[in-house]
């Protein structure tokens, strides 16, 4: 089994990266820095030394040489002057005792610079016009030289650590600036797993944050849509399939309640059914499909066949059912499968809700086929604007669930199709408009059948005002 693999915080890694960055950065620029400072500090210490032994030289005559008077004082107090004679004694001053002869052989051609005793000298040879020449000794101690070395040292690394440390600061702030997005995206990744689909992921102005969460968005979209649509199926097949099932299962109990009930019949009738289950389901998963051509039927031919299924059950309810028939060509742009489920949701809510026989009629109207189903109950006036809502039922005992009527309205207006409830009593009329096949699909199918709502609408407030006189 592999070991997972350890994880680290965006955060941490990148505060880590920009401070080694910086550390990096300082070292390399404080290295030679300090080398500089203590080839600097040496030079200056020498150069130092030069000054005041040409200063000696300048103040000093061949009188105070021979009197032995002192040198003058030093410029630096950590500077020590000493004047020696050609045997080496020291005249005046303070230093070492030397061989003068090999120091003044030495520093002939100039000064000389040398290390001894833990000290940086310079001989200055001298030369009197009378006398043998003489030597100048200024010297400077390497502790002192070391001292403010290490005090040069000491405020370079001061301030390589305060620039660490305000990179340090900086970048606590941008880590925490920089993996604020990605973790916000974990969290609408982690809301996508759950089943959240309708994601607002927020803009971070970093380009490649927000491409990644443009594409967690859209497919957070896409996921909701086939969910939804799975969704709808499922209620949808629910729904359809549910009548069929009831038939079948009561001509099964029908066939065994009768002592001399024909069992052959009975099952042949429940094959049926079972095969128009299969059919429905096969429909419904064409229609549910997101991408789909379009198609056309002959909606008489299709009516004509609903109609056939749900007479008997209809009967059985101790209600007709029949087919007004068009003279005009019923061939429309529209699937059979949309038409056939339309018709069975209008039939099947019409036994359930409604009252008397249940009449089918079909017509032309405006280049466009209309299909009314009607029967004798009522609507109240409160219910119609929700009657094609997905999930609202007015049914008293809650056996309904809202799906019939928003599903056909669905199902047409997804082929250029449309329904509506066209009269709420005397009779009860849903009417389909269907697009036909020799017209494009204009508004004029909407226009006539908005002026029959308009006409159906006044001829009922005309019908109550007689009946209120």
């Amino acid at each position: 089994m592999k070991r997972p693999h350890p994880t680290r915080p965006l955060s941490r890694e990148l505060f880590g990266s920009i401070v080694g960055v910086a550390i990096l950065a300082v070292s390399l620029f404080t290295v030679p820095l300090a080398y500089m400072i203590l080839a600097n500090t040496y030079s200056n210490a020498v150069q130092q030394l030069s000054i005041e032994s040409a200063r000696v030289l300048a103040l000093t005559g061949d009188s105070k040489i021979k009197s032995g008077e002192a040198l003058p004082a030093a410029l630096n107090p950590d500077v020590r002057l000493g004047l020696y004679g050609p045997q080496g004694q020291r005249i005046s001053g303070s230093g070492e005792q030397i061989d003068t002869d090999a120091r003044v052989t030495q520093a002939a051609n100039g000064a000389e610079i040398v290390r001894e005793n833990g000290e940086v000298a310079l001989y200055q040879a001298f030369a009197a016009e009378d006398r043998a020449p003489v030597v100048v000794r200024a010297s400077y101690p390497m502790s002192a030289i070391g001292f403010d070395v290490a005090r040069q040292w000491f405020l370079l690394f001061l301030l390589g650590v305060l620039v660490v440390v305000v990179a340090g600061l900086v970048a606590r702030r941008r880590s925490r600036a920089l993996s604020k997005p990605f973790e916000q995206l974990a969290q609408t990744a982690s809301d996508l797993g759950r089943g959240v689909f309708v994601l607002e992921p927020p803009r971070t102005g970093i380009e490649e944050a927000d491409e990644v969460s443009d594409v967690l968005a859209g497919a957070a979209a896409r996921l909701g849509s086939q969910l939804e649509r799975q969704q709808r199926f499922a209620q949808d097949a629910s729904h359809q399939l549910r009548t069929p099932l009831a038939a079948a299962q009561l001509d099964l109990e029908v066939a065994l309640a009768m002592p001399d009930g024909d069992l052959h019949t009975a099952v042949d009738a429940c094959l049926g059914q079972l095969g128009q289950l299969d059919k429905t389901v096969t429909e419904l998963l064409a229609l549910a499909a997101p991408e789909r051509s379009t198609q056309s039927c002959d909606a008489a031919l299709i009516a004509t066949a609903v109609i056939r299924r749900w007479a008997p059950i209809a009967q059985r309810a101790g209600r007709s059912l029949r087919l007004v028939p068009s003279d005009q060509d019923a061939v429309v742009a529209v699937s059979e499968g949309a038409v056939d489920q339309v018709l069975e949701i209008l039939i099947d809510n019409a036994l359930k809700h409604g009252q008397g026989d249940i009449v089918v009629t079909m017509r032309e109207l405006a280049g466009w086929v209309a299909i009314d189903v009607a029967d004798d109950g009522a609507i109240h006036s409160g219910v119609v604007e929700h009657i094609f809502t997905r999930g609202y039922s007015n049914n008293a005992d809650g056996t309904g669930r809202g799906i019939g009527l928003s599903l056909a309205k669905s199902l047409l207006g997804a082929e250029g199709a449309r329904i509506n409830l066209t009269c709420t009593a005397d009779p009860v009329r849903f009417t389909i408009v269907l697009p036909g096949t020799v017209l494009p699909s204009t508004g004029l199918g909407d226009t006539a059948l908005a002026g029959e709502m308009t006409a159906s609408r006044e001829g009922k407030s005309g019908i109550e005002d007689d009946q209120s006189g």
